[in-house]
């Protein structure tokens, strides 16, 4: 009788087991089919339809090195949860390898210092910049940079008010973007930053030159509207 039992019962964890296996495998497929959608709408930057889409996909254990990064991502510009997005990026990068992910973990550590520097974090902001430097420095050196890197070492400048290599860099990004992604928010970015560069030094009329090209990549963005406003203010005071 003893020995049924026990028969038994490894009849019923092995079928168990089965059954585990087999559902994981199911949920397996189903996280590929959504990671796919996501991916897609995440190309065409509608990143709070992605974000729901990646935060169903991680529940179902769906190892994807990318897939945290991108969960930050979506809460950085999507509806700008910056806690959210710092917390996801920083577990990204416990997950990405150096080797194989040097972009991302070089992204991530950007992205943080960007956002730690919206929310007047200083001393946390020139930390995670150096580090993304450091990534992206590497990076150069084997001929890795892509057009989204270039900008990147351009912020970096600019944020240092080093503004000579921040344009060299940003321009290298515009003609890269020109090329390869032209619709990207960086694109538009770079256009935006050199104007800053040019607006510093009270030169109006060439901040306006870059702002109005940054607003034809985006013409819905209200805040590039608000500084060409400014731009034009300050050029015709100036003239008078």
């Amino acid at each position: 009788m003893k020995f049924k039992y026990c028969a038994l019962l490894l009849i019923l964890t092995l079928l168990s087991c089965f059954k585990s296996q087999e559902q994981q495998m199911l949920d397996r497929e189903k996280a590929q089919e959504m990671m796919k959608e996501a991916d897609l709408l995440f190309s065409r930057s509608k990143y709070n339809e992605a974000l729901d889409l990646y935060l169903k996909t991680s529940k179902l254990d769906y190892e994807e090195p990318l897939l945290i990064y991108k969960i930050a991502f979506c809460y950085d510009k999507g509806p700008k949860d910056y806690q959210k997005a710092a917390k996801y990026y920083e577990k990204a990068l416990k997950s990405l390898n150096v080797q194989n992910n040097l972009k991302y973990m070089a992204a991530a550590y950007f992205n943080l210092g960007v956002i730690a520097g919206k929310m007047d974090e200083q001393d946390q902001k020139l930390s995670y910049f150096s580090t993304a430097f450091s990534l992206l420095q590497k990076m150069e050196t084997i001929g890795r940079l892509d057009a989204e890197d270039y900008f990147r070492i351009g912020y970096i400048y600019w944020d240092k008010k080093e503004y000579t290599p921040a344009q060299k860099y940003f321009l290298t990004s515009i003609r890269l973007f020109k090329k390869t992604n032209p619709t990207h928010f960086y694109h538009a970015g770079a256009y935006y930053n050199i104007g800053l560069i040019y607006w510093v030094k009270e030169d109006y009329n060439t901040t306006l030159w870059y702002w109005k090209r940054a607003l034809k990549l985006e013409p819905d963005n209200e805040f590039y509207k608000e500084w060409i406003k400014k731009a034009a203010k300050f050029r015709n005071a100036s003239s008078t």
